[in-house]
């Protein structure tokens, strides 16, 4: 019999995790019956489910690792966060599955604590055999551009994103460093976002987990035609979010009524093509390099392929691109404010 593997899928945000968690949620009693890959589903991911199901709804995934046990971690409550990290791995490996897998963004977090890693890493290998960790990183500047549209989507920013670079900086190297302290370099896989053979990132994730899936063509092709969630908004969608978030302080729109219209307009936004990148100073661009060096020293000795600090064409169009809009881009832009002023029917 295989002796039983556990990984844990951490992320980081914004590098396909919900994606993936949608295949992995939908799939699960394939993978488990096809491949003895056991994806365990919590009480509050069931109670998600049952709520789209009863709403004619397609549940979009999300992270199968129990939120109280992250919130014992965060309460730095080793004890009870180890009793309830037992209950759940013993039920988990009873099922028998050669390979369960918890994904879940806030699982990152723990790598705030040397100590709460080495509770995951130890509490896992009382039940599996095989404990890993797969961390999928994008390069720093591409992260921070794309986690920029979801302040601005979700956490109404209301600063162009030159000015806040380092408030959106993601300390990715010493998080990792925790694991890698408690798991050992070996048990870790980093998946670069962007890959040379420019095979996506569900084919490669479900290459570290299981080559049969991959070998499947008729799944994998399945798998990959799932819906992509949770895109960033484009250059001019997103400054004209922005300056809507403006209205809403200088206006008080803070009622429901504001928020429904405003998911309403970014549900129905479309991709702007008048310009491709937010602007980037100079200045900016070094001081933000200088902030991510030793994060990014960290993952490279653990990665085979060196992550940069930015893709190519996202520096290069960031930098070359004007600080000014031009008269046709601010058109664009109060276009797509009005649109959202009319979701919400406002009068002032």
């Amino acid at each position: 019999m295989a002796a039983q593997k556990v990984i844990f899928h951490i992320g980081t945000t914004k590098t396909g995790t919900t994606s993936i968690q949608h295949s992995l949620v939908h799939n699960h009693s394939l993978f488990l019956d096809q491949f003895s890959l056991y994806v365990p589903r919590g009480d509050q991911l069931q109670e998600k489910m049952l709520d789209k199901e009863k709403g004619g709804k397609i549940f979009v995934g999300g992270g199968n690792f129990e939120r109280k046990i992250i919130k014992a971690f965060k309460g730095k409550d080793l004890k009870t966060a180890e009793s309830l990290l037992t209950h759940e791995f013993r039920q988990a490996s009873l099922k028998g599955a050669d390979t369960t897998i918890y994904s879940a963004e806030v699982l990152f977090g723990l790598g705030e604590s040397v100590d709460a890693c080495k509770s995951l890493y130890k509490t896992a290998s009382q039940f599996f055999d095989q404990v890993q960790l797969i961390c999928c990183i994008r390069p720093p500047l591409d992260h921070t551009a794309s986690q920029y549209s979801e302040y601005v989507k979700r956490r109404k920013e209301v600063r162009p994103l030159n000015d806040c670079l380092s408030s959106i900086f993601l300390n990715v190297g010493s998080r990792l460093q925790s694991f890698i302290q408690a798991f050992g370099s070996s048990n870790i896989s980093i998946m670069p976002y962007e890959d040379p053979s420019q095979e996506s990132i569900t084919k490669r994730f479900f290459s570290l987990v299981d080559r049969r899936i991959v070998d499947d063509s008729v799944l994998l092709a399945m798998i990959e035609n799932m819906p992509r969630l949770n895109r960033s908004l484009s250059p001019l969608d997103c400054e004209a979010a922005r300056l809507f978030n403006q209205l809403q302080i200088n206006f008080d729109l803070r009622k429901s009524p504001f928020i429904y219209a405003y998911n309403s307009y970014l549900t129905k936004s479309k991709k702007n093509t008048l310009r491709a990148y937010h602007h980037l100073s100079e200045s900016a661009f070094k001081k933000f390099g200088d902030l991510n060096s030793e994060s990014l020293d960290v993952v490279n000795r653990v990665s085979d392929i060196a992550i940069p600090l930015a893709s190519t064409r996202l520096r290069e169009g960031m930098l070359g691109t004007s600080e000014q809009f031009s008269v046709e881009e601010q058109a664009g832009i109060q276009e797509a404010v009005w649109r959202m002023l009319n979701e919400l029917n406002a009068t002032f």
